[in-house]
């Protein structure tokens, strides 16, 4: 292979780095120090309003083994390219990025690079080609970033080394105890950290340590799941497309690096990075798994329990604690902490108790004062767990599912971010991060006031302390100077698994992810009467007007589709402008993907015979729902000389039926309803016709009218649907009219009586008259919603 001194006209030697670099101006990014240094901590957002708005890019990494670093002088050339490609990546002119975080994941990405280019034996960028890049993206598919650099290779050779006497353990002392620190050891052999050696490296060196008596520690050990490799070492596109990314960004800044351009351009013929990381990537990971209902609901309805029920009696039991500590003071530390929780806890009755108190952190644990991790689950949970870890992972479920926030933005939640209108109704101020990053106001139910309110109060004393605003800032309940990392990724599951979500039909757990946050909000508004059990969640919804959250999203996003359309005319149309009507209108399409999950779903059951359909308009949606069992079955037959399956079929023809219908629950619980924005739908619309009787004016109508739709007017209704859960709102009404009929007199009582009947009517016609649907599809199977 030639040199590359040779092979590229542009090349020059490196000279000395810091000659480059001095002649650069100094960026506006950059927090202290300069572009000189081996650390940059950089800021790219308004610290007061984000959380976590810094970041530090160090360049001392290791390459090789040894370790060998990138600082080392003989890798002058690619400390250069690293720090150019920092610099340049978040400057005006040529620049890919704007946000300091997302800066560090592509540097991190180039340090991956060059780790992979040192172990292939190639001196420099300039001598990248067509053949090594596809070394480079055949090796990720092949075993992700063990393909790339055989960490297991390394880790054997190093524990050789060890045992031969050649190298020592890096062995600490704590206490009585030696520890071996792991990440010490990945640095040797040329790793930063855990998450960039294979599961076998990591499981060799920890049978070297068990062998010889030793703790582990391991700081850096990755927490969120969903950001990991497949279990066969593959990656998930998400994570594969920053890596092929630095091959096209090395491209395009090559006239920014005459020291050692890449002159390769992989990209030639078209295509993207995230195209070809999808191709290569798992299949199992290139999008985000979509969260099954049933587990979503159930952790939510649990959420709120905490929140609405629970949250009260463990801050009691919180300050009871407190204040019996500070009274003990004579006594020795252990003897205040046992004398304490005795007190505090032995005149304790919470309110909420027996079998109704599902997911309840009752009875505490006494003598339970560490951490989750720590906790003996069978004896009870304490008190330091259940505030400053449970209590805080269900109140950010709760902001994150009636808020429609992003987990980043409700870590950057502040102190009187909850503000009130004119009228009382609640709005909260939040980070708005993927576009506007700037603070925006959004309007939130009483349950997400709630929980803001418990969060400020727990970080009251971390917040005054170290002069900070988050309210997911919180110390050590006896140990003000002692500052408690909340790893929401961690702490979700941890809560998850105290509450016991149901396990998935194969017998695992789902693995809750923040990432999956925006997708709760609609999951719940579909599916809150579904399932009987989760009465928290359906009684909170039929008090709660979802259809605020709903149109928040909605509206926001169609009206921003109108704009966007004339704004295409109009060059100076800014580029934060497009990225914030991009963004709602991804929440938007988020919103309608769970919709015609939950429309599929329900639909394929009536399909199969499980379930029945009521109503004027589920009569109608079950005749062609049967009609479409028939056409699969035709089409079977005419295909089964190619061995065409029922199933596939049905999947084929269900998906195209979803699309373009409607299936929306009513607020109060009574009913669905099938109407559409058709002109044909809205001209027999029982709810427009109600409307227009007192006076209303519906000539620009675009949907039904939630607030005409009452029990007996939808049920009148052509686009009526019943299924098995509305059966609960007619008897309960029905009960109660024939109570007010036989307790009140006159007007009253005629008509309490009158409803009572058109109550029984209507559960005759719509429960106990149905049948399911004549001709089922009889196969077990199940509808791949990925597809929709």
């Amino acid at each position: 292979m030639p040199s590359a001194r040779d092979a590229h006209p542009n090349w020059q030697p490196p000279g000395q780095p810091d000659d480059v670099l001095a002649r650069l101006p100094h960026p506006v990014w950059l927090v202290n120090g300069s572009v000189l240094d081996n650390a940059w901590t950089i800021r790219t957002d308004d610290h007061r309003l984000k959380r976590s708005a810094t970041v530090t890019i160090r360049f001392d990494v290791p390459l090789a083994p040894g370790p060998v670093l990138l600082t080392d002088p003989s890798f002058g050339r690619d400390l250069l390219t690293a720090k150019l490609y920092a610099y340049w990546g978040l400057s005006a002119s040529d620049g890919w990025r704007s946000e300091a975080l997302v800066t560090l994941i592509d540097v991190n990405a180039l340090f991956t690079l060059v780790r992979w280019r040192v172990s292939r034996g190639v001196a420099c960028m300039a001598d990248l080609g067509r053949e090594w890049y596809e070394d480079f993206c055949q090796s990720l598919q092949r075993r992700g970033l063990e393909g790339l650099v055989d960490s297991e290779g390394r880790m054997r050779a190093y524990l050789a080394e060890i045992d031969a006497g050649y190298e020592e353990l890096p062995v600490r002392l704590k206490g009585r105890k030696r520890f071996l620190y792991l990440d010490e050891v990945y640095r040797r052999i040329g790793f930063v950290n855990s998450r960039q050696v294979s599961d076998e490296a990591r499981l060799a060196l920890l049978t070297a340590a068990r062998s010889r008596g030793l703790g582990f520690f391991e700081p850096s050990r990755a927490l969120d799941e969903s950001d990991q490799a497949e279990g066969d070492g593959r990656l998930s596109c998400m994570r594969m497309a920053p890596l092929i990314a630095v091959w096209e960004r090395l491209y395009s800044v090559r006239h920014r690096m005459p020291h050692d351009p890449m002159e390769f351009d992989a990209f030639e013929g078209g295509g993207s990075p995230f195209r070809v990381a999808v191709a290569l990537g798992s299949p199992l990971s290139g999008r985000t798994k979509t969260i099954p209902a049933e587990q979503a609901c159930f952790l939510i309805d649990r959420a709120l329990r905490w929140v609405l029920l629970y949250s009260e009696d463990l801050e009691k039991v919180l300050t009871s604690f407190k204040n019996n500590f500070r009274s003990f003071s004579r006594y020795s530390y252990e003897t205040r902490l046992s004398a304490s929780l005795d007190a505090s806890f032995s005149g304790f009755f919470p309110r909420h108790l027996g079998p109704a108190a599902v997911g309840a952190p009752w009875p505490l644990n006494s003598t339970a004062i560490g951490p989750m991790r720590m906790t003996n689950r069978q004896k009870g949970v304490g008190l330091r767990a259940a505030i400053l870890e449970l209590l805080p992972a269900a109140a950010a479920i709760v902001i994150a599912t009636f808020s429609a926030r992003r987990s980043e933005e409700i870590a950057s939640l502040r102190a009187g971010c909850l503000t009130r209108g004119e009228d009382g109704e609640a709005w909260l101020g939040t980070w708005i991060a993927k576009t506007k990053r700037d603070s925006d106001l959004i309007p939130v139910p009483e349950v997400v006031a709630k929980a803001v309110g418990i969060l400020e109060r727990l970080s009251s004393v971390a917040r005054e302390r170290e002069a900070v605003p988050w309210i997911f800032n919180l110390t050590e309940i006896l140990r003000d100077d002692r500052h408690v990392k909340f790893d929401l990724p961690r702490k979700l599951m941890d809560f998850a698994r105290f509450i016991h979500v149901p396990l998935l039909a194969n017998g695992t757990e789902w693995v809750f992810s923040p990432h999956q946050f925006r997708r709760f909000f609609a999951i719940t508004y579909y599916y809150r009467f579904r399932n009987p059990s989760l009465t928290a969640l359906s009684d909170f919804m039929r008090h709660h007007d979802p259809d605020m959250t709903r149109r928040y999203i909605t509206e926001a996003a169609g009206g921003g589709l109108i704009r966007m359309a004339e704004e295409r005319r109009i060059a100076a149309v800014s580029s934060t402008d497009r990225r914030t009507l991009a963004e709602k209108q991804r929440a938007f399409s988020d919103f309608q993907e769970v919709g015609a999950e939950f429309r599929a779903d329900r639909y394929k059951a009536v399909a199969c015979g499980r379930e029945t359909l009521g109503g004027f308009g589920g009569e109608r949606l079950k005749t062609e729902l049967q009609e479409l069992v028939r056409q699969a079955k035709r089409m079977v037959e005419v295909r089964s000389a190619r061995g065409t399956d029922l199933e596939q079929t049905f999947d084929e023809l269900l998906i195209e039926f979803v699309k373009p219908r409607r299936l929306e629950p009513n607020g109060m619980g009574h009913s669905y309803c099938k109407c559409s924005g058709d002109h044909g739908d809205l001209a027999v619309a029982a709810c427009l016709n109600a409307r227009q009787a007192a006076g209303g004016d519906v000539t620009g109508a675009s949907g039904p009218d939630h607030a005409y739709a009452a029990d007996m007017t939808c049920s009148s209704c052509p686009h009526n649907v019943q299924f098995t859960e509305n059966r609960a709102y007619w008897d309960d009404q029905v009960t109660a009219d024939e109570a007010t009929a036989a307790s009140a007199s006159g007007l009253l009582a005629t008509v309490a009586a009158a409803r009572a009947k058109a109550g029984r009517c209507h559960i005759q016609r719509c429960f106990l008259d149905v049948r399911p649907i004549v001709d089922p599809l009889t196969l077990d199977w199940t509808l791949d919603a990925e597809s929709l």
